[in-house]
């Protein structure tokens, strides 16, 4: 059985939600190939959520999908 799980997270701190999404594994990405200061992909990221979602709070939709088997 395949279920979709949708839930909208309030975001309080717009910065710090898109530097956490920056500072993961994807800064080593993004090291590799320069030329970018990571504070201005954040600052840019921090714009586009803004624009997008809104603030104080940012309403931030995400979902999981579950995927649920029974062993024969």
């Amino acid at each position: 059985m395949i279920s979709v799980q949708r839930y909208e997270y309030d975001i309080l701190d717009v910065p710090a939600f898109a530097r956490a999404l920056v500072y993961s594994p994807v800064i080593f990405e993004i090291k590799d190939r320069g030329g970018v200061n990571p504070e201005e992909i954040v600052e840019v990221l921090t714009a586009a959520f803004k624009k997008e979602y809104g603030s104080n709070p940012m309403r931030y939709p995400m979902q999981a999908i579950l995927f649920e088997t029974e062993k024969p």
